[in-house]
């Protein structure tokens, strides 16, 4: 036996349901890896400050 099949307006909730979710976890993921890589950038700028800190000349 086949189930039945799905009217228009069911299709179309499913369809928006999908991007909605879709369209949720892909903002999900944005905002991990964007705090990810802004995490990197500062502990790299971190390191050469630092770097330039200790490698520094006092003047006289």
């Amino acid at each position: 036996m086949r189930p039945p099949a799905l009217n228009i307006g069911t299709r179309v909730a499913l369809a928006v349901a999908t991007v909605c979710v879709a369209g949720a976890i892909g903002l999900l993921v944005h905002r991990i890896t964007a705090a990810d890589q802004l995490a990197t950038a500062r502990t790299n700028l971190d390191r050469q400050l630092m770097s330039a800190h200790t490698t520094a000349r006092p003047s006289a």
